[in-house]
């Protein structure tokens, strides 16, 4: 036949649906015909004149429909059928890859196959799923060549379950799956164990398992899996389906077509979703409703489309091997425990009955394990071949198999001994000196090895020690063994047990070798099969030092310790020695004996051969100064000890609390501190720190003082009644001492119980203010030290100052420049000396000071101070004011030390009253003295009078006349420094009407001055001015005036002054005391 011949005989078959041939050879044998019913895959025949007969070999081969093997309409997509389920790609509009092709799973028995031009099929791969049978990529459309299709169809064998041709049933099941994938894998579903069942009227049906995912033509993005669901596959119309022995087929032995043409199919709501077609047809209802789900529905029906003649189902081939029933397998034998010796061989036997003849296939379960197939053993008997002790415990059954059913035997176990070999051992009975006490142990010496000389024990064994790297081939009689060899009789073998007592001198041993107990047969060397055993003689360090013991040597000498008191101390030593030594520590002090240290001071650490001990003293005192110390070793080789060099332990510490020191008061303002010198504490003095503390609270002084004082003093102490109590603390090299106790209290100086009393007089012809200032109780040897600027160092006071400043001058501001009035120095020698602790002095402040300026002001008040000489008062390093007191100024001595020219304040004013009232006048006039005043009364404004009596600062006219209308008034004021005049004012009166009461006047208020303070009119001596006085007298009243308010400057110019005396005389002070 040729190819092409071939090609149309291919193509004529998937059109007209003639049988095709299934892959595989069908056996041509029948069983016999069981005579008892059963149940087969779900299907119930009867008992009774049951021909039916069962089926393991059925092979299930369809293509679907010649659109699952075409081009897509997607254009370089196509749509192919993959054996088993391909993975999921997680998302939709993703085609599949060759790697996702080949990672399908789950194909359980099925393949999908493609046919080539000459009929023969191959296996379908990544490579040529796209491929048409003439070898060309399968392009969309319908086409009239069928080799124009890849025609690749899904093979499942092994299928299983019963047929019935008599009655022409069959109910058939494969395992197997396979995916449908559409348009290059955007879309594919999978279909698994197809299941067939043929009904009497030759009407079948094909079901499955559908499941996959869902996309859509509309928006392939979409992806969403589907559940698995049970679908019909194929149905086939009564009288279309022929069930044989051989197979199932059309009547005329084709194969079967499943129903296409003809069919409709209806969406939910009832409506046919393929009224046309070309042809109109298909799949069955339930397989469209499915494939809604996927997005292919309209694949796998008419739709009016160029795909229609691609859509009809293709022929399904279903071939298998009819067989009578049969019986299912029973055991008539089932395993049996084994038992063997280690490396023998254990054998498990079953017998098994059953129609087909049963297969076997053993399995094993090591312990904790599962059960596993024994590969290759498929006999009734299973042979374990060279048995190993770990074997033991294993399981074993049998599993028998046929077409009717299975059956499990019980397990068997396996149990496996150990062979009973010489077992010889090694025990070290004795360390000493002298060497080694061996015992040789041993057991199951009765039937020997092949490995021995003969088969039994004769003449007994021998046992020796030898050198673990001994030839054995070089052993004689003389040489090789360590010590002597043992003979054990036969006789001495009893039940295979013996024991023998060697001797390994020490003479003979090396620590740095290992040695063996070799035992063989008598008589004879221990050479060749005659050794029986060769077993290591274990030997500990312990052991070792016992046998081979090595002298102390000391490698680490203690070092000497200088230490503070209370410190802890260590000292350290280290010694070789086996056995490894033993240490303790000793002491001595000077000439003494060496004395045990208590071990609870002592700590040891060893690592071979070398022991480290440490001595340690938790808190070293002075009393340990000078102590020596030393390790003493031994051990087995040094049993009267080796004793390290001696080290020396120095102790030192702070120097002793000072005693309580002495403090004295050498002179007013000074302090003497004394003190003895304490124990140094093995570390010289090196300085001290004195400190001086005050009883009011005040800061504590501290000086140093040098490693040979003895004393220190403290000057400058000047704060009165104020006691000193010292401390005195010794260092050295170590540090600080405690502080000594203090010192009894001390006052260096006395409280004065001074006191000062001023009165104030006027000297008006000098200008001057003076102040008679008297004081008690100044006495000269209490008053304190000032300090002296030029020399920088506190003297001994000179006397006292006294000096007048107002009541509330801040005296740490005054400096040498101001704040001082009239200051007087009292010496304690020579003229105003305060020899009986006494004085009188004058101060003499003058009024004004060089700028003309007022020093004293009335609104101020004023004490004097006294303070000690030299220095300000309040100045830094300087005491408390000694004394003070307040002294009063009378109104009467101010005003003549600063007399003051009339002045107007405020003006009269004019009045108008009515005849009858009274009219009153008021003006303020000020002077100082307090000026005389009299109003004066004129009616031509020329001629002034004065009013009788009128000499207040009011003016008041009872009952005015007519008559006095016009009148002018003014008021008058004279003092020793002048006269002035307030300005004229006018009454006016008028005439009372009939019916009108008069009514006293109310005054007017009186006018202000001047806007340059003056009154309008001032009278000279003789009561009259020119305009040119009265404008001098306004000039000096304002001046007047001015001077007053600028009294708090001239007052500090003033204090500035006296400062700057003060200064030049403590100055002068200071150079005639230096010289």
């Amino acid at each position: 036949m040729t190819p092409s011949t071939h090609r149309e005989k291919r193509a004529h078959m998937y059109r007209t649906g003639r049988p095709r041939r299934v892959r595989g050879a069908l056996a041509v044998g029948l069983a016999a015909v069981l005579a008892v019913g059963g149940t087969i895959a779900g299907t119930t025949f009867a008992s009774a004149a049951d021909d039916s007969k069962t089926v393991s070999d059925a092979t299930f081969a369809w293509g679907m429909n010649h659109e699952s093997g075409n081009g897509g309409f997607m254009p370089g997509s196509c749509n192919y059928l993959v054996k088993g389920k391909i993975p999921d790609p997680g998302k939709g509009n993703t085609q599949l890859t060759k790697a996702g092709y080949d990672a399908a799973t789950d194909a359980g028995n099925a393949s999908v196959l493609k046919p080539d031009l000459q009929g023969s099929l191959t296996a379908a791969t990544w490579e040529n799923s796209c491929l048409s049978v003439k070898g060309a990529k399968v392009k969309p459309g319908a086409h009239k060549d069928v080799n124009d299709f890849s025609l690749n169809e899904v093979q499942i064998g092994k299928g299983t379950g019963e047929i019935d041709s008599a009655k022409n049933t069959a109910d058939i099941s494969w395992k197997g799956s396979w995916t449908v994938v559409y348009y290059s894998g955007l879309t594919f579903w999978y279909a698994s164990d197809p299941h067939l069942t043929v009904s009497s009227d030759g009407s079948a049906k094909i079901t499955a398992t559908a499941s996959g995912f869902g996309s859509s033509m509309e928006d392939m993005s979409q992806w969403t899996g589907i559940p698995a669901q049970q679908i019909t596959l194929a149905d086939f119309p009564a009288g279309a389906v022929k069930v044989t022995d051989t197979g199932v087929t059309t009547n005329d032995g084709k194969p079967i077509t499943p129903q296409y043409e003809g069919v409709q199919v209806k969406d939910a709501e009832g409506q046919v979703l393929n009224p046309t077609g070309n042809p109109q047809g298909s799949f069955p209802q339930s397989f469209v409703d499915f494939q809604k789900l996927t997005g292919q529905s309209s694949y796998w029906y008419s739709s009016g489309g160029s795909a229609d003649p691609n859509k009809p189902a293709t022929p399904v081939s279903i071939g298998y091997t009819a067989q009578s029933k049969g019986v299912a397998p029973t055991f008539t034998a089932q395993p049996a425990d084994a038992t063997v010796t280690e490396g023998g061989d254990a054998t498990f036997t079953i017998a098994a009955a059953g129609t087909p003849q049963p297969t076997v296939q053993w399995q094993s379960k090591a312990v904790n394990a599962d059960w596993a197939d024994v590969p290759g053993a498929t006999a009734t008997t299973l042979t374990v071949n060279a048995a190993k002790l770990s074997a033991t415990g294993t399981q074993y059954r049998a599993i028998v198999s046929n077409a009717i059913g299975t059956a499990t035997s019980t397990a068997a176990t396996l149990t496996v001994r150990q062979a009973a070999t010489p077992v010889t051992t090694v025990t070290v009975d004795s360390t000493d000196t002298t060497g080694l006490g061996i015992t040789v142990a041993g057991t199951n010496y009765t039937n020997l090895p092949d490995s021995s000389v003969g088969s039994f024990l004769n003449n007994g064994v021998y046992a020796a020690v030898i050198d673990s790297a001994t030839d054995l081939a070089a052993i004689d009689q003389n040489n090789g063994f360590i010590g002597e060899a043992k003979w054990v009789a036969q006789k001495d073998i009893v039940d295979g047990a013996f024991t023998a007592k060697l001797k390994a001198p020490a003479d003979k041993l090396d620590r740095t070798h290992t040695y063996q107990v070799v035992v063989w047969r008598a008589h004879g060397m221990p050479t060749g099969n005659a050794v029986i055993a060769r077993q290591d003689i274990s030997m500990t360090d312990d052991q070792w030092d016992q046998v081979l013991p090595e002298p102390v040597q000391i490698t680490g000498q203690p070092e000497a310790v200088s230490t503070r008191a209370g410190q802890a101390v260590t000292f350290a030593a280290t010694a070789t020695g086996l056995p490894l030594p033993a240490a303790k520590w000793q002491s001595k002090t000077g000439d003494a004996d060496w004395t045990d240290v208590p071990e609870t001071s002592v700590a040891t650490t060893s690592q071979r051969p070398s022991v480290t001990t440490h001595l340690k003293i938790d808190a070293a005192t002075i009393s340990q100064n000078d102590t020596e110390y030393r390790a003493v070793f031994t051990n087995l080789a040094s049993a009267d000890g080796v004793a390290t060099d001696p080290a020396k332990l120095l102790v030192n510490d702070v120097p002793a609390a000072v005693a309580k020191p002495a403090a004295t008061k050498s002179k007013t303002s000074v302090i003497e501190v004394t003190w003895q010198k304490p124990a140094e504490n093995n570390s010289a003095v090196t300085g001290y720190a004195v400190t001086l503390t005050p009883s009011d609270g005040g800061s504590p002084k501290t000086v140093t003082a040098a490693a040979d004082a003895t004393s220190s003093v403290f000057d400058g102490l000047v704060a009165p009644g104020v006691a000193y109590t010292a401390t005195v603390t010794a260092n050295n090299a170590i540090g600080a001492s405690a502080a000594s106790a203090a010192s009894d209290p001390v006052i260096a100086t006395p409280k004065l119980a001074a006191s000062v009393t001023g009165s104030v007089s006027t000297a008006s012809a000098q200008n001057m203010l003076e102040v008679k200032v008297d004081g008690t109780g100044f006495v000269p040897t209490d008053l304190p030290q000032y300090w002296s600027d030029g020399s920088q160092a506190w003297k001994d006071s000179a006397g006292v100052y006294a000096a007048l400043v107002p009541a509330d001058v801040d005296l740490s501001a005054i400096t040498a420049t101001d704040g001082t009035f009239g200051v007087q120095y009292v010496t304690k020698y020579g003229p105003g000396a305060l020899a009986d602790g006494t004085f009188s002095t004058t101060l003499q402040v003058t009024t004004k000071d060089d700028q003309g300026k007022p020093r004293l002001s009335r609104d101020q008040s004023y004490k004097v101070i006294v303070w000690n000489a030299h220095g300000l008062p309040q100045a830094p390093n300087q005491p408390l004011i000694l004394a003070e007191t307040p002294v009063s100024i009378t109104t009467a001595q101010f005003d003549a030390l600063y007399p003051e020219k009339p002045s107007v304040k405020t003006q009269p004013t004019d009045q108008k009253v009515v005849e009858g009232q009274d009219a009153t006048f008021s003006a303020e006039l000020t002077g100082a003295p307090a000026p005389k005043l009299q109003w004066q009364r004129s009616t031509d404004g020329q001629t002034w009078t004065d009013v009788e009596g009128a000499t207040e600062s009011s003016l008041t006219l009872k009952s005015v006349t007519l008559s006095q209308n016009g009148e002018s008034y003014r008021l008058v004021a004279t003092n020793d420094s002048g006269t002035v005049s307030s300005d004229p004012v006018t009454l006016t009166v008028e005439a009372k009407k009939s019916d009108e009461t008069p009514a006293p006047s109310e005054p007017a208020a009186p006018s202000e001055p001047a806007a340059d303070g003056t009154s309008g009119k001032e009278s000279a001596e003789n009561g009259q001015q020119t305009g040119a006085q009265t404008n001098a007298q306004t000039s000096e009243q304002q001046l007047a005036r001015t001077g007053q308010g600028i009294a708090g400057i001239a007052l500090a110019a003033a204090l500035l002054a006296g400062g700057l005396l003060l200064t030049r005389a403590r100055r002068r002070d200071d150079q005639a005391s230096q010289r």
